[in-house]
């Protein structure tokens, strides 16, 4: 259904706040390592007590501006301390009230230093997440490829992206080794396992799968041997291998990947050295103004194992696993800390040469020594990294790529033909070997100042609005089939009463015939034959928002316009040209120039003031959303500026821009094709294109219609707030049959209201947009049904949006073959989510088997 509200920022809390509200009940006592004390703790009464208290902490917590992973982190470190005491209670108490774990004060010897200088790592808890929605770009592997573009050269080689579509295996060739395994546009299973036969028998390549998060624990080697392959230690059929890929891809995506060869300079050790040396390069990167990265620190990871058969990749998530349990570990003394094995070397990189003398030995419980050789050997820790200019240059060219994300942690991997990334994180892990350089501390202090300042002042709001998203996910699980996204659950009876007492001409009676079968009135005014014998020909309303989502994780691609640049970057001609992003920075609003930006302008409000003038027209967007919310036309003409043609100031445009509560993309603005801008001139009239890949590979145009602005809409084309919509023959591209909505009912218009010209036609360059479309559908086999909104010009056509689940169409009849395909995506649903034995209050439609 077509609204004037942003759904996706509701989907989207939905989204972050499903796992994190659920985790809440859950591991607000398993996470929090209280498992042990719960079964000690006797009666369930006492285990709900103390599960309750653990909640109002949590929510106190969140009130500051917390979120509820780093909120939990934070009493983790702080249950540790008092759970493994080794100091007096009164500098536990101590350190908790400053922000401090005891393993950072003894580390960093912060009692000899000026606390109020000290980044804490309460304040660095606090931060999480710090790159917002941008975090996505670097979390995980298939995503960062794509976002990096022609620096993704240096990643480690992807070849295939597994995912589970319609319970079978989808293998996504990434590389073009894995290309060249494709039928008819597809890798088949056995495709599949004959690439890994060829590629993995090659003695240098080490060939393993994981999941597509760059924080996957799982990892395994597949090493073909004749008609049988490795895994770990079990040799397996290809059978079991494609059975077991599949349970893991039912639940995460997977990539298959080459393993980067192991560090040069840690191979120059390993000749001298009887134990097994892994490890990386850790960079953390600073981008705090947007436009001048910067490295802010380098050290180098060591593992040292004796002899062992794992990878070195396993070798390497086994360390940050053990990384990860450090300050959860049982300690008995300082004397036994001490005899317990090193965990792993850091060793403090030059950021001007790349060379390392000397390490932290890094201990169990907060513990390390300073040393300049490995545990038990003369082996000096020393060396050089190879490539170390480049490896700064690089990191510096990334950072600028993607001028969104602030902070993000790097490992790298250098050898003698180059080097590679091998890990992308977000949110950096927060360094325990050594604190950051002072500057990075005092940007990170204020960006927590910041933070938790606008959370107290918000207080009551974020209470209340996690009180309400609990609330609203207790009564969407309560009421609603399984699988009903929790927005919806609020949302739908809402606009049930409203249609009820809408007076649209629609009989009573019809409307509660509607209802019970999940069709709201006006569908009944679209579809007149609607009847008892024929509805289940027909796609619900309540079935179309239960279905909500097709798309896997990959739709978060979709939901703002630059990730949607960086993934269609193949299509830049059919994309708008982006000249600057606004961003807030240290409470103001920054102005970043972006990948097209011309060149002799810098990043002031002034440059895009003296963009709009030499251009004379941009389009200030909101890089999320959509129906057209807070879109702005600004011209410059006759000396003047306007917005959405009205007379406006310099003024007032700076203060637009300047707003920190406005997060604005400047576009190029697009001009109509004259045919179509004949019929209303005052928006950019656009076609909607709905596709859907039915086999989950090729994709078909189901629907598509022309949508019109009026007086009514402004500068936009919204449906909800008084535009039309005109039906478009898939295969001709003829538009006619125009329509609007008036008191909720709907009106056939054959001419426009506003201008009067008869809205019916031919649409300009149809045939080269269906085959541009269906290009860039099939570009992206991660997602399967997307809604594309076109903007035609004279030369062609521009991507306004993709939506990652298109809304279902007011005024418009979905195509025979939109309603096939979404009545099997249903059925598909209904098998998984086990709807025959699920009782709510709320139940789907009973279809006939």
């Amino acid at each position: 259904m077509e609204t004037g509200n942003n759904s996706s920022i509701d989907e989207r809390e939905d989204d972050v706040n499903r796992a994190d509200i659920a985790a809440a009940d859950d591991a607000s006592v398993e996470e929090l390592g209280l498992e042990d004390e719960d079964k000690k703790s006797g009666p369930s009464p006492v285990r709900f007590v103390k599960r309750q208290v653990n909640r109002v902490r949590l929510l106190s917590m969140c009130s500051e501006g917390f979120s509820l992973r780093g909120a939990r982190t934070w009493i983790r470190r702080t249950r540790s301390d008092w759970r493994h005491r080794t100091v007096p209670s009164s500098d536990v108490r101590s350190a908790h009230k400053r922000g401090f774990s005891v393993n950072q004060v003894r580390r960093f010897d912060v009692d000899a230093l000026d606390a109020s200088t000290c980044l804490s790592e309460r304040e660095y808890d606090l931060l999480f997440p710090m790159s917002g929605r941008y975090g996505k770009w670097v979390d995980d592997r298939v995503t960062s490829r794509l976002v990096a573009g022609p620096l993704a050269e240096r990643f480690e080689t992807m070849h295939f992206n597994i995912i589970s579509r319609n319970g079978e295996l989808l293998f996504i060739p990434l590389s073009d080794e894995a290309r060249a395994y494709a039928h008819d546009g597809a890798v088949d299973r056995d495709g599949f396992l004959a690439f890994c036969r060829d590629l993995g028998a090659r003695p240098e390549c080490n060939l393993s799968v994981t999941g597509s998060a760059w924080s996957s624990r799982f990892s395994a080697r597949i090493e073909p041997d004749g008609k049988r392959f490795v895994r770990g230690e079990d040799t397996i059929t290809a059978d079991e291998l494609l059975e077991r890929i599949s349970l893991r891809a039912a639940r995460v995506p997977l990539v298959v990947y080459e393993v980067a060869p192991k560090d040069a300079s840690l191979a120059a050790l390993q000749e001298s050295c009887d134990k097994n040396l892994f490890g990386s390069i850790r960079l953390t990167l600073c981008n705090s103004l947007g436009n001048d990265p910067f490295v802010a620190d380098a050290y180098m990871r060591i593992l040292a194992r004796e002899a062992s058969d794992m990878d070195e990749d396993q070798v390497e998530r086994v360390g940050e696993q053990m990384l990860d349990a450090e300050e959860l570990q049982d300690a008995e003394s300082e004397e036994q800390e001490q005899q317990d094995p090193i965990r792993y070397y850091a060793a403090p990189i030059s950021l001007e040469d790349g060379a390392f003398d000397g390490a932290r030995a890094m201990l169990p419980y907060g513990n390390y020594r300073d040393v300049e050789t490995f545990d038990g050997t003369d082996l000096k820790i020393r060396g050089t990294v190879a490539h170390w200019d480049e490896i700064m240059a690089y990191v510096v060219a990334y950072m600028k790529r993607m001028p969104q994300v602030e902070f993000l942690e790097m490992s790298i991997r250098s050898f003698e033909d180059g080097f590679a990334v091998v890990r992308l994180n977000s949110f950096p892990s927060f360094n325990r070997a050594f604190p950051l350089p002072a500057d990075v501390q005092a940007f990170l202090k204020q960006k927590a100042a910041d933070k938790r300042e606008l959370g107290r002042s918000e207080a009551r709001q974020r209470v209340s609005h996690a009180a309400f998203l609990r609330w609203r996910r207790s009564f969407t699980k309560l009421l609603f089939p399984a699988g009903m996204v929790y927005y919806q659950g609020l949302r739908y009876p809402h606009d049930v009463i409203e249609d009820l007492f809408s007076s649209n001409g629609i009989k009573l009676s019809r409307k509660l015939w509607g209802y019970r079968h999940g069709f709201l009135s006006y569908r009944l005014d679209l579809y007149p034959e609607l009847g008892e014998d024929n509805w289940q020909s027909f796609v619900t309303d309540f079935e179309y928002r239960w279905l909500r989502h097709i798309n896997p994780k990959y739709r978060a691609w979709m939901e703002d316009k630059i990730t949607i640049k960086y993934v269609l970057s193949e299509f830049g001609e059919n994309l708008p040209a982006y000249y600057y992003f606004t961003s807030c920075r240290a409470g103001e609003n920054r102005i970043v120039p972006m990948m097209d930006c011309p060149e002799g302008y810098g990043n002031t409000i002034e440059d895009i003031l003296r963009l709009t003038r030499e251009l004379g027209v941009l389009a200030l967007k909101p890089d999320e959303g959509s129906h057209g919310e807070g879109f702005y036309k600004l011209s410059y003409e006759d000396g003047a500026y306007k917005l959405n043609g009205e007379p406006t100031t310099e003024d007032h445009v700076v203060s637009i821009l300047r707003d920190p509560n406005n997060q604005y993309l400047v576009t190029e603005y697009l001009e109509l094709h004259p045919q179509l801008k004949e019929i209303y001139p005052g928006a950019v009239n656009s076609v909607r294109v709905t596709v859907f890949k039915k086999d989950g590979v090729h994709p078909q145009i189901g629907n598509a219609y022309f949508r019109i602005g009026s007086t009514r809409t402004g500068a936009v084309d919204n449906v909800v707030a008084g535009g039309l919509v005109a039906e478009v023959d898939v295969t001709t591209g003829r538009y006619g049959n125009a329509r609007t909505l008036v008191d909720n009912r709907i009106v056939f218009e054959s001419n426009h209201p506003d201008t009067g010209v008869l809205i019916e036609g031919a649409l300009p360059h149809w045939d080269y947009i269906r085959e541009r479309v269906l290009k860039i559908a099939a570009s992206v086999p991660q997602l399967e049904y997307m809604g594309f909104d076109v903007a035609i010009t004279e030369q062609g056509f521009k991507l306004l949006e993709v939506n990652r689940y298109p809304d279902y169409p007011r005024i418009s009849r979905l195509t025979p073959e939109t309603i096939d395909y979404l009545l099997m995506k249903i059925a598909d649903k209904k098998r998984f989510c086990d709807i025959e034995h699920n009782h709510s209050l709320f139940k789907l439609p009973r279809r006939d088997a």
